[in-house]
């Protein structure tokens, strides 16, 4: 699993077992998504989006989350 994504469920409490099988109630999975939304919006800010540069947003926040194409 994506370390990024372990640090965020950690910080939203949210469990899981060596399996990576997931306990999540509702409150810890909207905290998760807040997470990920507010460090989605720090990238953006941190190399000030245009339209321009949007694919190399894409392509960090596929990095940063662990998502393969």
């Amino acid at each position: 699993m994506n370390e990024r994504i372990k640090l965020l469920a950690d910080k939203a409490d949210i469990g899981w077992d060596d399996k990576y099988q997931w306990y999540v109630g509702r409150p810890s999975l909207e905290k998760f998504a807040k997470l990920i939304i507010e460090d989605s919006i720090n990238i953006a800010k941190e190399i000030n989006v245009t339209q321009d540069n949007a694919w190399y947003l894409s392509r960090i926040l596929k990095d940063r989350f662990g998502i393969e194409e």
